[in-house]
């Protein structure tokens, strides 16, 4: 009896992976990069500090070859903030990589000099914290 109620209870953590489960919409937010010739995936996923196949899943790419035929690419944005070129497009609340209106390009852009001064400041505090730390050992 002990034997079935521990395997009801591991089958209960199973988690859904199939065409039965309900999607939820998940709040993203995407910066829009322009491709250039020289552009590789790995290139862009180390440029914005994601995974290749987080950029391939938001564009929907099967292979990495299939880069050069798109003119731009939706990299989705790390939750602790974006430390990204001041060039670029912030894209929330995408549904499809294909629905974006080139319309809403001057919106959305990213403050440059706010956000590169912030993270300027944390990277000193966090190097003066270290500091402290060192000569107190």
């Amino acid at each position: 009896m002990e034997e079935k109620i521990c395997i009801r209870e591991s089958a209960k953590s199973l988690k859904k992976y199939g065409s039965t489960n309900n999607h939820q919409k998940r709040q993203e937010r995407y910066i829009k990069h322009t491709i250039s010739k020289s552009d590789t995936l790995q290139g862009i996923a180390l440029k914005y500090g994601v995974t290749t196949e987080q950029i391939r899943r938001a564009n929907r790419l099967w292979t990495s070859d299939s880069l050069f035929l798109r003119e731009t690419l939706l990299v989705p944005v790390p939750s602790e903030g974006m430390s990204s070129p001041s060039d670029v497009t912030l894209v929330t609340d995408v549904l499809s990589p294909t629905s974006l209106s080139p319309n809403n390009n001057n919106n959305n852009r990213v403050d440059s000099d706010g956000s590169y001064n912030d993270f300027l400041c944390k990277i000193d505090c966090s190097i003066a914290n270290t500091r402290s730390q060192v000569l107190l050992a």
